[in-house]
This record gives structure tokens, C-alpha cells and sequence, in this order.
């Protein structure tokens, strides 16, 4: 850290060079007078010293200005104004020569002082500007990376959600198959097992056993609908191809709407999350055909390439109306459906 003294010094030296810079400012026009002597005689003798004190007042200041403006008419008045080598003013008009010339510096002086300081001024203004601009950039910067790692993070959750829900469709589906489903089945057995020995039973019971074994077979098909719609066994038993089949067959008969399902037929098995992704998928596709598009096909076709898998799905209907797809554009987000598609297909680095 300097010390005083130094920076007095310092100062003090600084302070110098502007003086000795404004007194050879003075010297540099007086010397370009006298190249315009052989010219202009011993008329106009100060022109040339108001570029010497503007180019002062800019560079150096107030006083070092005033010293360059009085340095300089000591120098005209003696090399150029009649009597020549003195300081006598001889008439009238040297005088209002000098006036003028003051005059004329003082305003200079002035006007350059209030520019060059108001340039300082605006620097001063900018540099602090520059200096918001680059924290503000950090920050958006410091912002967007915080942001870029919160999404990732709700990414990852949403993955991990989707995950966890398909595992525990697969508990459910599979807990309805062995047990539900189990005990259901021989409910109808015995039921069945009733109807047989129907002869030996009263006329109201032998109806009661055929109607309960009726329900106990709708139940029972009820239950295996769901069980497999929650997760198809198929999907972990022979892959995504036999499963989209059924499910295509199945959909084909709740919702009256023909479905095309193009697969390779030597289509292999595929990793078992990007399998169950692609069935979800499909689902969710043909379930949005179905309440909303009012179109009676769905056209299905997955191709295998080098380094992934294409799905597309196509329907006849009539599309997305322009009111929805104005508020997601405004909102910026689509359905839950397709958030769930989205965020399946970006869990697996697809697009």
C-alpha cells in the first residue's frame, strides 16, 4: 500500500506534466504562427494559440489551460505583434485584440472543461454499467446453471416416478392374478360345481348357482382385464411385439376403432424399461384416440434402426383444436398424458 508521501508525490509529479505539457502546447502553436508568418504578417497573431488551449483544457485541465492561454499570448504578443520583441501594447486595438483573445480562450476553457467532463461523466456511468451488465450475466449465468441442475433433478424424479409406478402396476396386476384372481376362480368352480348338481337342488337355488356363476365369470374376466391392462404379463413373458398385439386386439373391441399395429415380424426383445416405455406409450395414444380425436383407426408402427427404435402413431381424426393448442402454447405445458410421454421418451434419451 503506498504511503502518503508517495502518493503526494505522485501527485505533485502528475501535476507537473500537465503544466509542462500545456506550456509546450503554447511553444508547438507559437512555432506553427511563425510557419504562417511569410503568410499572414503580423494579422491574427493568437489563431493558432486556442489550439494550444484546447488541446490543454482536454488533456490537462483548468489550470494547466489558463497557463497554456497566457503562455501563448506572451509568446504572439512578443514575436508577432508590432513593436516586435515587447509587451507594450501600442494602440487601442492591441488592446481589444487581447480582450478578445481572453475572451475567446476563457470560453474554450469552459466549454471544453464542461465536455470533457461530461464525457468522464458518461465513462463513469458506462463502466458502472459494464460492471451491472457482467454481475448480471453471472447471476443469470449462476441462474441458469441452477436451473439447468433443478430439472435435471426433476428429470431424474419424474423417471424415477414413472419407474416406481410401473412397478407397482406390476405388483398390483400381478397380486390380482394370484390372489384375487385365484380366489375368484374357485368361487366359479364351486359355482359351476352347483350348477351341475343343479337336479338335486330346488328350482330358485339351481337359478340363484347359474346367476352367481354368471357374475362370478364376469368378475373374473372383469379382473383379468385390469390386471392385464395394469401390466400385461405377456410384456415380461414375450416381449413388447405379443403384448401390443393383445392389447391392440383388446382395444380393437372395447373402443370399435381398427387398429394397424406394423411390427417386424423378427422384431427382438428389447430392453425391459424401453419396452415398458413403448407399451406405455401406445396406451396413452390410443386412450387420447379414443376420448378425443373421434377417429376410427390408429395406425402403430415401430422400426428398429442403427442405435434406437421410431414409434409413430396416426389416427384419421380431428386433431387438436386450435383453442388447445393455443393455451399450450401460452402456458407452456401440455396435458398430464403428454408430459408422461415426454418425460418417458427423455428418461431414455430419445427425442
Amino acid at each position: 500500500m503506498e504511503t502518503p508521501s508517495s502518493l503526494f508525490r505522485g501527485f505533485r509529479q502528475n501535476t507537473l506534466r500537465h503544466y509542462l505539457v500545456a506550456v509546450l502546447a503554447a511553444g508547438a502553436a507559437l512555432a506553427l504562427r511563425a510557419v504562417f508568418a511569410q503568410f499572414l504578417g503580423d494579422a491574427h497573431p493568437y489563431t493558432t494559440c486556442f489550439i494550444a488551449t484546447a488541446f490543454s483544457v482536454w488533456y490537462a485541465g483548468l489550470g494547466p489551460a489558463l497557463t497554456a492561454t497566457t503562455a501563448g499570448w506572451l509568446g504572439a504578443e512578443f514575436l508577432f505583434v508590432p513593436p516586435l520583441y515587447s509587451l507594450r501594447l501600442s494602440t487601442r486595438e492591441d488592446l481589444h485584440s487581447v480582450i478578445a483573445y481572453f475572451l475567446i480562450s476563457i470560453a474554450i476553457i469552459l466549454f471544453a472543461d464542461l465536455s470533457r467532463r461530461t464525457i468522464e461523466k458518461q465513462r463513469g456511468v458506462q463502466s458502472e454499467l459494464l460492471t451491472i451488465q457482467g454481475e448480471l450475466e453471472q447471476r443469470i449465468l449462476q441462474r441458469t446453471a441452477q436451473l439447468e441442475i433443478t430439472n435435471k433433478s426433476l428429470r431424474e424424479l419424474n423417471a424415477q416416478l414413472l419407474k416406481v409406478r410401473d412397478d407397482e402396476q406390476r405388483k398390483i396386476a400381478r397380486h390380482l392374478h394370484d390372489s384375487t384372481g385365484q380366489s375368484i376362480a374357485a368361487l366359479l368352480m364351486n359355482l359351476n360345481r352347483l350348477k351341475r348338481e343343479s337336479e338335486s337342488l330346488s328350482a330358485g337355488v339351481a337359478k340363484t348357482a347359474a346367476e352367481s356363476a354368471a357374475l362370478a365369470k364376469e368378475v373374473s374376466d372383469s379382473l383379468r382385464t385390469v390386471s392385464y391392462l395394469l401390466h400385461p404379463p405377456l410384456l415380461d413373458e414375450a416381449g413388447l411385439k405379443s403384448a401390443l398385439d393383445w392389447y391392440a386386439e383388446g382395444f380393437e373391441q372395447r373402443s370399435g376403432i381398427k387398429v394397424h399395429l406394423e411390427v417386424a415380424p423378427n422384431f427382438e426383445r428389447q430392453d425391459p424399461e424401453l419396452e415398458t416405455a413403448v407399451f406405455r406409450i401406445i396406451q396413452e395414444c390410443l386412450t387420447n384416440i379414443h376420448r378425443h380425436s373421434g377417429s376410427s383407426t390408429a395406425d402403430i408402427r415401430i422400426h428398429r434402426f442403427a442405435g434406437g427404435l421410431a414409434l409413430e402413431v396416426a389416427d384419421n381424426g380431428r386433431g387438436i383444436t386450435a383453442e388447445t393448442l393455443s393455451k399450450i402454447s401460452s402456458v407452456g405445458l401440455p396435458g398430464v398424458g403428454l408430459r408422461g410421454m415426454k418425460e418417458r421418451v427423455a428418461a431414455l434419451g430419445g427425442l
